[in-house]
């Protein structure tokens, strides 16, 4: 006798009630934005029947879309948000891309978009109410995880501006009494007859300069550049950076060379961000430092 065994039932859909409980379980597994995003996505796909969807947020320039997790093959997305979406907060087709835009709506406003390229599915099961308050359970929590993020980053922006000021007066400290000593070595070398003694004290004079020097570096480097934040002169930066990172790599026996452009090469760049990565790369690995067009 032969025995077949029936095919396995397919598992049923999650109800509406279980995805928003898995929704709501993001803002405890999620670590980054970029993270949640993705379990955003793969949350709604069972609801939300589409092949290839993105989920983007809002810029704080109030247009700009960042992607933050897609699915599905490689689409062209919108890259903005346009007044009609922003401030009717209601889903449309976007012009250019021809993709369902669904505005994500959080405490009032707009804080980002899904974006889902078969539009007429996408209209028709936007239509369900039950999808609608499932869309707008996403956009709390994509709101909660981005609010956490900013306020990781403005705390470790705290701690930093605290290490400035600690060592801004350290810096001061050091200076002072190495700045006295300079000038006393200076009034003491013309009492001096022997030429021994003369030639240890020019010796103290000018490690005592260099400690200074060393000292102003430290100090022009934790200095608040938060007011320069936009368009530098990328030599400028690295030159300075270089200079600082100099001291301790002359110590191991490493050489660094930098070479800079001969012109002036502005970019937008957030500096102190740009100042705490550029010693990081120094130190872990061999960099060779060139400013070029």
């Amino acid at each position: 006798m032969e025995i077949t065994s029936a095919p396995a039932a397919p598992a049923p859909a999650p109800s509406v009630t279980e995805i928003e409980a898995a929704l709501l379980g993001i803002l405890l597994s999620a670590e980054t934005v970029r993270e949640g995003a993705d379990a955003i996505l793969g949350t709604l796909e069972p609801v939300l029947d589409d092949a290839s969807a993105a989920i983007a947020l809002r810029d704080r320039d109030g247009r700009s879309l960042h992607i933050l997790s897609e699915r599905g093959p490689l689409e062209r997305w919108p890259l903005s948000l346009e007044p009609q979406f922003a401030i009717g907060m209601r889903p449309g087709v976007d012009a250019a891309t021809g993709v369902m835009v669904v505005p994500l709506r959080a405490h009032g406003r707009v804080i980002g978009a899904l974006l889902l390229r078969d539009a007429p599915t996408a209209a028709v099961r936007l239509k369900d109410e039950r999808v609608s308050l499932l869309v707008d359970a996403a956009a709390a929590v994509l709101l909660a995880l981005a609010e956490r993020n900013d306020l990781a980053l403005q705390r470790r922006a705290d701690a930093l501006r605290a290490v400035d000021s600690i060592v801004d007066g350290m810096a001061h400290q050091i200076a002072n009494p190495l700045t006295g000593a300079s000038g006393i070595a200076q009034l003491l070398l013309p009492e001096l007859s022997d030429e021994g003694q003369q030639a240890a004290v020019r010796q103290i004079r000018h490690e005592l300069s260099r400690a200074c020097e060393v000292v102003r570096h430290i100090l022009v480097f934790h200095r608040d550049t938060r007011a320069q934040d936009g368009t530098v002169d990328l030599n400028t930066v690295v030159e300075r950076m270089v200079r600082f990172r100099g001291y301790h790599n002359r110590e191991q026996g490493i050489t660094l060379e930098f070479v800079n452009h001969a012109e002036f090469l502005p970019v937008h760049v957030d500096l102190r961000g740009f100042e705490h990565a550029l010693p990081i790369a120094l130190h872990h690995g061999s960099l060779d430092v060139a400013t070029r067009r």
